[in-house]
């Protein structure tokens, strides 16, 4: 009876993996009549295999990597620091003792970040020399980098991805303790046929040189030329904000396929990025300038008042306003003032309005009323060269999206 309840639970473990990696493969866009929840361990290795280039995202690859330790029955143990789903609450003590007694790393190669407020840039030609003398190690890649998340200015870290001659077994990390600090560890959990594209990959996750790196080196795997190096690798870290745009092109060159396309989503990105940039850097300065802004005298705002209120009625003409002043007295801001405090139900993609500033001479505006007024039958508006052009008695141009009051 064990034995058949327990083939029972193995075929239904199976199906649910099977039924996780049709799950993805339909997320992804991937067409394959032989993804079926009986798949054998073969067809599974090998639908495996096909979506592990079609994973864009770090959540897309980690679901593929549960559905095949879940297929191959594999646990994974949990990451130092990260306690296990069933874990029970414990004292300090007896947590820091249970922790030595559960934790196991059990991989061919593995990710260490060595993270301490003592570090500087001095430890690194030490760091080196100290990997060095690793003889378990087959090869490794190294880099420190500024931690920039960090309150503590200054502060640096160190990766490693360290791929073992064969693989580890440990219970603890007291093989791989650098001056006293124990490092965080990520392991390698790819099985079969995708274990050297994961053990690459980690390579080059800390050979890229990121947002913050300071240092790099290796023991003399360096990709293009020992490893090819995929696309969504460099994807995944410009997405995350990890690369540089030029450091991207020059990834993305290098792999070749589907260069021009990268390069012109870069250039939309910066285009975009420089526009928002300037934007924000002018409401900043606008925000500045409102505050060097005195408030109106209250008999002035009355006065306009008269003048606004006629827009409330339909009428075939309205009067425009006029503002006299000496130089740098407000008039200007008064003016677009005006329409912020009497036009309350102004719709910038309704209506319009043109401010005719630095008007030297009243004779301008008794000569030009029917300019200032817009009369259908005297002006037309149209666009050309990049100007909207007032065409009537004369030719009046304005910058291409200008907008003032009246």
């Amino acid at each position: 009876m064990a034995a058949a309840d327990s083939k029972r639970l193995t075929a239904q473990r199976k199906r649910a993996a099977c039924g996780e990696l049709r799950a993805l493969a339909s997320e992804l866009g991937v067409q394959d009549d032989n993804l079926r929840l009986d798949m054998t361990a073969e067809q599974f290795r090998r639908a495996a295999g096909r979506l592990v280039e079609s994973c864009a995202t770090p959540d897309q690859r980690r679901q593929l990597e549960r559905a095949v330790n879940r297929y191959q029955n594999i646990v994974v143990p949990p990451l130092p620091g990260r306690a296990a789903e069933n874990a029970r609450c414990q004292g300090e003590e007896a947590g820091v003792e249970e922790a030595r007694r559960t934790f196991r790393l059990r991989a061919t190669g593995c990710l260490f970040t060595y993270n301490s407020a003592d570090f500087r840039r001095v430890v690194w030609p030490e760091f080196i020399a100290w990997l060095r003398t690793l003889n378990f190690l087959l090869r490794w890649t190294a880099t420190m980098e500024e931690s920039l998340r960090s309150l503590v200015a200054g502060r640096l870290h160190m990766h490693v991805f360290m791929e073992f001659k064969q693989a580890v077994d440990w219970t603890s990390l007291q093989s791989v303790l650098f001056q006293g600090v124990t490092p965080h560890a990520s392991p390698c959990t790819a099985r079969g046929p995708s274990v050297r594209d994961a053990l690459n990959r980690g390579h080059f996750y800390v050979f890229a040189d990121k947002q913050g790196t300071l240092e790099v080196a290796t023991s003399g795997w360096v990709p293009w030329s020992d490893y090819s190096v995929k696309g969504w690798w460099i994807d995944n870290l410009w997405t995350e904000h990890k690369l540089r745009h030029d450091v991207y092109l020059d990834y993305a060159c290098k792999i070749r396929v589907g260069f021009s396309g990268l390069a012109t989503a870069v250039e939309s990105a910066q285009s975009i990025m420089v526009r928002c940039a300037f934007q924000q850097k002018q409401q900043e300065i606008a925000g500045r300038l409102e505050l060097l802004k005195r408030p109106f005298r209250p008999d002035v705002l009355e006065a306009l008042r008269p003048w606004a209120n006629q827009y409330a009625e339909l009428k075939m003409r309205y009067k425009f306003l006029v503002l006299r002043g000496g130089s740098q007295t407000g008039k200007s801001t008064l003016a677009k003032f005006a329409r912020r405090r009497f036009w309350v139900e102004f719709q910038r993609e309704e209506h319009g309005y043109i401010l005719f500033d630095n008007v030297n001479h009243m004779d301008f505006v008794l000569n030009e009323r029917a300019l200032f007024q817009l009369l259908r039958a005297a002006f037309v508006l149209e666009r050309a060269g990049g100007f909207k052009v007032l065409r009537g008695w004369g030719e009046l141009f304005l910058p291409e999206g200008f907008r003032a009051a009246v």
